[in-house]
């Protein structure tokens, strides 16, 4: 179930870090905020701030700026970065007795860093997370013990792309200045995503098994 034809940001870029990160650069189209024809495109960071940043947070890169989509693969690698930063900071937090009604009170948090102002930016922000955690997943051999497709590998696969397709849907009905390209886009990504919700259930049965297994090994 590996995805051989994403392209790596490892290949791109020299990570010096122990913890390199494998980003992909090759992307799908998904359901984003509509520009206006007479909107900017957003600013972006400079490449030596982003290298500055992961430097900060404790990844050192080897760039060469001729590379096409250099600057994507950097981006990537900072939100990699951040998270792995986010993920240890918990970790802390919960060796001081922290748990999931304080994560949840801070998770909001993150909403501020992303600037996002609206119900509709938070969906926009949530449904990109969501298509690139599904494509970070197809970067992994998901495949069972005997080469065979895991079963809970395929829901797992199933049912994030099935959320990208509905959170897509939501974002563009939400979206007033939506192009009529986009709102059949948005149909298409809706029963898509039913579909992938239908196939998921196949396995039920087989997870219950699986469960039942684990019961009994605790």
């Amino acid at each position: 179930m590996r995805n051989n034809g994403t392209e790596s940001g490892a290949k791109r870029l020299r990570f010096l870090s122990h913890a390199a990160l494998g980003i992909p650069v090759a992307g799908v189209v998904c359901g984003l905020v509509s520009m206006g024809a007479d909107q900017q495109l957003p600013p972006i960071a400079a490449i030596e701030d982003v290298i500055e940043a992961l430097r900060r947070l404790g990844v050192g890169v080897g760039v060469d700026e001729s590379v096409p989509g250099v600057d994507l693969a950097l981006a990537y690698s900072a939100v990699g970065a951040a998270e792995r930063n986010a993920f240890a900071t918990e970790q802390h937090a919960r060796a001081r007795g922290a748990g999931p009604a304080e994560f949840g009170e801070a998770v909001g948090a993150v909403l501020d860093g992303a600037a996002c102002h609206s119900d509709l930016e938070v969906l926009a922000l949530l449904e990109w997370r969501i298509t690139r955690t599904t494509q970070a997943l197809q970067l992994l051999d998901l495949s069972g013990p005997h080469g065979d497709v895991d079963p809970l590998a395929r829901t797992i696969l199933l049912t994030t792309g099935a959320l990208s397709g509905l959170l897509a849907a939501a974002v563009t009905m939400r979206n007033p200045d939506r192009s009529a390209t986009a709102t059949r886009d948005s149909a298409r990504a809706l029963r898509a995503a039913i579909q992938a919700l239908d196939e998921a259930t196949a396995d039920v049965r087989e997870h219950e098994l699986t469960a039942q297994l684990l019961d009994l090994t605790d």
